[in-house]
């Protein structure tokens, strides 16, 4: 008798890279820090400028994760939907372990029966 084996695996991946913004340095270093460890590239932006920081990055970042008062998120959140290019998801930072922006999730399943096993088992209800 013949099986079939489905396997299928969620495999977290780090961005390749992630804004970090906060009103508080300190809270900034340690989004960094815990983007770092996760294997993302955090990015610190030099500027209050939303706008004119994204004009001058060759590439915008696949993600950003926010601390910050409501005007500095507001500034943020516009400047990053109305700048071209690929949509930049914003995530607000909770100071998780794992913040959800840091990662993108790729899944993977393999059906071995469809690779030469019987196929009136894969009609199976």
């Amino acid at each position: 008798m013949q099986h079939l084996l489905v396997t299928s695996m969620r495999l977290p991946l780090p961005r390749e890279q992630v804004l970090c913004l906060a009103d508080d340095p300190a809270t900034a270093e340690h989004m960094a820090h815990t983007v770092h460890a996760l294997g993302a590239h955090p990015v610190l932006p030099d500027t209050t400028d939303p706008a004119a920081w994204l004009s001058r990055q060759p590439t915008p970042p696949q993600a950003a994760l926010l601390a910050a008062a409501p005007a500095t998120a507001l500034a943020w959140q516009q400047a990053l939907a109305t700048h071209p290019g690929p949509v930049v998801p914003l995530y607000a930072w909770r100071g998780e372990p794992l913040p959800a922006g840091a990662l993108i999730e790729r899944s993977l399943s393999v059906n071995t029966a469809a690779a030469g096993g019987n196929a009136s088992l894969m009609g199976l209800d």
